[in-house]
């Protein structure tokens, strides 16, 4: 029993001597799981900087965030009654690329202190210039546009394939299939891996990405399948998942539609639609001259209505390739195409075309359409897909001549200066059929296929441009007024600003934590950026934010990239009552 006795107190004591020593160790606050990881390469401006700070007594702490990207360290922000957890700031000064930028987080309980300072290089670009980023054939149907996701770009291309390009990875996909397929048809069975949409386009509304193609079922006009993320329409079948439209064109095969996204509930599909019924094939059969009239049509999509029937904007003279539109303000819009003789193939291009770039235009927002505009610039009518990059007025368009694609400059849509400065080649020797958007403000991305053979690899090239500015200023006057109480009973409330500045512009709406909120787009000098925030919880105080930025081509239904010349508004708060 003695025995027995003495081991319980031994153990005991071990216990006690252990909660001693535990006790008695000095508190530490570890700051660790940077985000972006340190001293690590991305592409996006004022990247989300987050760590992980603890504290090993569980005490409240003071953490701060803090910089040098305006010069001189400056503090970015700061939480008091700080527990244990992750934490993540907005920076507003990280906008110049090219720069190494170094930011520091210090916490502390007021006896113990914690810093730790990382690092952040700003790329102009993430990888190579020119990617070989999967398969192409046929007329070389490659489609590039920004995504639903921040900072992410996704193309597909004529074998039903896909690409993906992420700011902050560079192409992160490629050679993926677009669509599953059991059973292969056609003359091109072989090459049928991602399905059998024809000459495939893509757009993103309502919530879902859309992915269209020619029909293949004996008749005129698109199919389409349909997914919430662009990954997840690798996972549809072709045979269950392609849903015929119910669009019927005139032009049974060659047709190029593009889809243009005005909102989450409007959207355009838009196509030169061949009417064969006006002119017969001539002497060569072939259908590279087969020629006729195009008709440019589009079919607008609105959320309460579904698909309408086609509206027909004007006529042109040859038969395929893609319209590009343009609203530069909420009025003025124009519809670009290219138009004129297409000429013969010289076996490496095609060197002898007379066509241009033309466009119709509207000063009512689409609801009347002008004659056909000549701009002069020289544009092959079937080897070139109009496409634009655009920031604020800074317009460029990519295009094919001759033998070469390039792209070309301009901040007047209806004059156009074809000289070194304003054009640049991207690609030489066959290279057709360029498709691109805007990168960023100083880069451009675009697909091309490498040359005339009918199976064929398509590119992904960035084009290193001059920094385009569109010169904001910071909105003013926010409504609700600072401080205003909404009545009783109401759970939303608009927020607007005014926009100022010489040229076109986005403004973006954010919660006071950096949470995005909305954008309202294509505004002028004086006009006001609105956007209605709804379910607000009673007897709480809201504050809220707007930015200004270069206006882009379309709505994309998710928070704009930063950019280096945004200009912010001042904070202002409203409450709801209870």
């Amino acid at each position: 029993m003695k025995r027995k006795h003495y081991l319980v107190l031994s153990a005991f004591s071990i216990l006690c001597l252990w909660t001693a020593a535990v006790n008695a160790a000095p508190a530490t606050i570890t700051i660790s799981d940077p985000a972006p990881a340190d001293e690590g390469m991305i592409g996006s401006l004022n990247p989300t900087l987050s760590v992980t700070v603890r504290h090993s007594a569980r005490k409240r702490m003071t953490i701060t965030f803090s910089s040098d990207a305006s010069g001189q360290r400056k503090e970015i922000s700061r939480f008091t009654q700080a527990s244990s957890g992750v934490y993540t700031v907005r920076p507003r000064t990280m906008t110049r690329r090219g720069m190494t930028y170094h930011w520091t987080v210090t916490a502390t309980d007021g006896k113990v202190t914690a810093t730790r300072t990382f690092s952040i290089n700003i790329a102009q670009f993430i990888g190579t210039r020119d990617t070989l980023i999967t398969h192409s054939d046929c007329w070389k149907y490659g489609y590039i546009k920004h995504g639903w996701e921040k900072g992410k770009f996704f193309v597909t291309t004529q074998r039903g394939t896909w690409a993906a390009y992420d700011l902050d990875k560079g192409w992160y996909r490629t050679y993926q299939r677009l669509l599953r397929r059991q059973e292969y048809t056609g003359a091109w069975r072989s090459l049928e891996d991602g399905g059998n949409l024809g000459h495939p386009f893509w757009g993103y509304w309502d919530g879902q990405y859309h992915a269209l193609g020619a029909f293949r079922h004996g008749s005129s006009g698109w199919e389409s399948a349909s997914s919430r993320t662009f990954e997840g329409l690798a996972q549809l079948r072709y045979e269950t998942d392609v849903k015929d439209l119910g669009l019927r064109t005139q032009q049974p095969n060659w047709h190029e539609g593009v889809t243009y996204t005005f909102s989450e509930d409007r959207a355009w599909i838009i196509a030169l639609d061949f009417d064969a019924t006006q002119s017969p094939r001539d002497a060569d059969t072939s259908w590279v001259h087969h020629k006729g009239r195009g008709v440019v049509k589009y079919w607008q999509w609105t959320k309460a209505g579904g698909w309408e029937k086609p509206v027909t904007i004007g006529t042109v003279s040859n038969h395929t390739g893609r319209v590009a539109l343009v609203r530069h303000t909420r009025d003025l819009w124009y519809l670009f195409v290219t138009e004129g003789e297409h000429g013969s193939l010289d076996g490496k291009g095609n060197a002898n075309f007379t066509s241009t770039l033309k466009y119709f235009k509207s000063t009512d927002a689409g609801a009347t359409w002008s004659d056909l505009h000549d701009t002069g610039v020289p544009a092959h009518a079937i080897w070139s897909s109009v496409s634009f990059a655009r920031y604020g007025d800074n317009y460029y368009v990519f295009l094919s001549a001759g033998n070469d694609s390039y792209v070309q400059f301009t901040t007047n849509l209806e004059e156009w200066v074809t000289d070194g400065v304003n054009r640049k080649r991207v690609a030489r020797d066959a290279w057709m059929k360029p498709h691109g958007t805007l990168l960023h403000q100083s880069a451009l991305i675009m697909t091309v296929a490498a040359d005339l053979d009918y199976l064929d690899e398509q590119y992904g090239i960035i084009i290193v441009v001059p920094e385009m500015i569109a010169h904001p200023e910071p909105p003013t006057g926010p409504l609700p007024v600072a401080g205003a109480q909404l009545p009783a009973g109401v759970n939303e409330a608009e927020l607007s600003v005014t926009v100022h500045g010489p040229q076109t512009y986005d403004v973006a709406f954010y919660w006071e934590d950096g949470t995005f909120i909305g954008e309202d787009k294509l505004l002028r000098e004086g006009e006001r950026a609105r956007v209605t925030v709804a379910n607000l919880t009673p007897g709480k105080t809201y504050t809220w934010y707007a930015v200004a930025r270069g206006a882009l081509l379309e709505y994309y239904g998710c928070e704009p990239d930063t950019t280096s010349d945004e200009q912010w508004s001042e904070a202002s708060s409203f409450r709801t009552s209870k």
